[in-house]
C-alpha cells in the first residue's frame, strides 16, 4: 500500500524511512511532515486516475465529469463532459486526524504520564508513527468542492474546517454520517442545521454541484459510498462507530459530546487502530481499481 507523505518534494518510499524521519530522540520531528493535500503531486495523480475511473464503471451519475490535475489552484480540476466551460475544482482531505498536533500527540502524552512512561512513550511513538504513515494512502481521504469567492478559489473548503468542531472532531465516522444527513436533509439529528455539510451544500453553489453528482435523497447517499469505496466503514446503511464498531444512528449519543482530548488511551487506541484498518482496507479496494502495483 502506497504512503503519500510528502518530504521535500518527493514521498517516502519506504515505512522504515519514514519512521527515522519522523521519531528523534524520543520526540515528534514535525518537520519530518508534509501533508499529501498540500504538497503531492504524485498523489493527486493517482487521486485523479481514481475518479476518472470511477466515472466511467459506476453507473447512475447525474453527468460525465472528467478531472484533471492542477497546479493552480493546487487540486483536481472538474470538466463536465458536454460543457467543457462548466468548470470547479477539488480538494483532498485527510480523514485520518492531523500527524503533528493532536490526537496522534494525545495519545503519546497519555503513555508518557504511565507508571512505564518510557517504555509505553516509546511504543506510543512508533504505532501512531506507522498510523499517520498508513492513513496517507489513496483511500485516507475525503474530497470536497473548493469554494469560490468572487476572485479566486479558497483551496482549503469552508467544511474542512466546521467538521473539526464537535461533535465531529475530523472523525470519518461522523463526517459520514453528516455527509447522510446532508442527502437526507435529516433535521432531527442532535447538531444544528441536521448537518454542517447541508448547510454548505445550500449555500455554496459548487458543493452542491459535487454532491448532487451522485443524486440526491438516500440513493444519493449510497451513490456516494459506492463511488468511493467507503463500504468497510458502513453498517446497514449507517457509518460504524469507530470505537465499537457498531452503527451510528444521530449525534446524540453523550460520548460526541466529549472530547477526543478526554479520552484515555485505552479507547483512543481501539478508535485509531479501527481508523488504521478501515482506511487500509478501502487503500487495498482503490489500489485495485487504479491497478497500482501492491
Amino acid at each position: 500500500m502506497k504512503s503519500y507523505i510528502v518530504k521535500s518534494d518527493l514521498v517516502y518510499e519506504q515505512y522504515e524511512e519514514w519512521e527515522k524521519q519522523f521519531i528523534q530522540n524520543d520526540e515528534i520531528n514535525a518537520s519530518a511532515y508534509h501533508d499529501p493535500d498540500s504538497r503531492s503531486v504524485s498523489y493527486y495523480e493517482d487521486l485523479t486516475s481514481f475518479l476518472n475511473k470511477r466515472e466511467n464503471s459506476v453507473e447512475g451519475l447525474q453527468r460525465k465529469f472528467v478531472y484533471e490535475r492542477s497546479n493552480n489552484p493546487f487540486g483536481i480540476r472538474v470538466k463536465v463532459s458536454d460543457n467543457p466551460n462548466v468548470v470547479f475544482y477539488l480538494k483532498s482531505d485527510q480523514l485520518g486526524f492531523s500527524a503533528t498536533k493532536g490526537i496522534y500527540q494525545k495519545y503519546v502524552q497519555n503513555a508518557s504520564e504511565s507508571l512505564r512512561s518510557k517504555t509505553l512513550r516509546k511504543e506510543a511513538l512508533q504505532q501512531i508513527s506507522k498510523w499517520i504513515y498508513d492513513s496517507r494512502s489513496i483511500g485516507g481521504a475525503f474530497v470536497w468542492a473548493m469554494d469560490w469567492n468572487g476572485e479566486k478559489w479558497i483551496c482549503n473548503p469552508h467544511y474542512n474546517k466546521t467538521r473539526g468542531k464537535k461533535p465531529i472532531q475530523d472523525r470519518a465516522d461522523l463526517t459520514l454520517l453528516d455527509i447522510k444527513n446532508c442527502y437526507c436533509n435529516n433535521k432531527d439529528t442532535g447538531i444544528k442545521y441536521g448537518s454542517r455539510l447541508r448547510y454548505q451544500y445550500d449555500t455554496r453553489e459548487y458543493t452542491k454541484k459535487w454532491l448532487e453528482h451522485f443524486g440526491t435523497g438516500m440513493d444519493g447517499f449510497r451513490k456516494y459510498i459506492e463511488f468511493f469505496c467507503f463500504d468497510e466503514f458502513m453498517l446497514n446503511e449507517n457509518p460504524k462507530d469507530l470505537l465499537t464498531g457498531k452503527e451510528i444512528i444521530d449525534f446524540r449519543d453523550e460520548r460526541y459530546k466529549t472530547s477526543l482530548f478526554d479520552y484515555k488511551n485505552e479507547d483512543l487506541s481501539i478508535l485509531l487502530s479501527n481508523l488504521h484498518a478501515w482506511i487500509t482496507a478501502r487503500s487495498n479496494t482503490m489500489e485495485k481499481i487504479m491497478n497500482l502495483p501492491s
